[in-house]
């Protein structure tokens, strides 16, 4: 057998009101239960349809710009320049022609 439902998910479905056929009635199943008998994907596919949200295809990552910690902007212009030398990157350029930031 593959991956069993997690405590959460089974906890997730019995919050969102999942029941079980017990004969003629309806019961809510114990975690263990679900736990036991519930494949996770199935308890996965479950919890998306009774919650009735929409699925996210695609979301944004924030990333905060990257600092060059104990750099000044003209070290910062300087070292840029050395590294774009040295990967032959405007190779006619001399680093005391680079400007600083405007």
């Amino acid at each position: 057998a593959g991956k069993m439902a997690t405590p959460a998910q089974a906890k997730k479905l019995r919050a969102l009101g999942y029941r079980v056929r017990t004969g003629k009635r309806w019961k809510k199943p114990t975690l263990g239960d679900i736990t036991r008998t519930m494949p996770y994907s199935q308890a996965g596919l479950l919890i998306r349809k009774l919650s009735g949200k929409a699925v996210k295809t695609s979301w944004t990552v924030d990333l905060p710009a990257r600092v060059f910690l104990g750099m000044n902007d003209d070290e910062f212009d300087k070292a840029l320049a050395r590294q774009l030398q040295a990967i032959g990157f405007g190779w006619n350029v001399k680093a005391q022609d680079i400007k600083g930031k405007t």
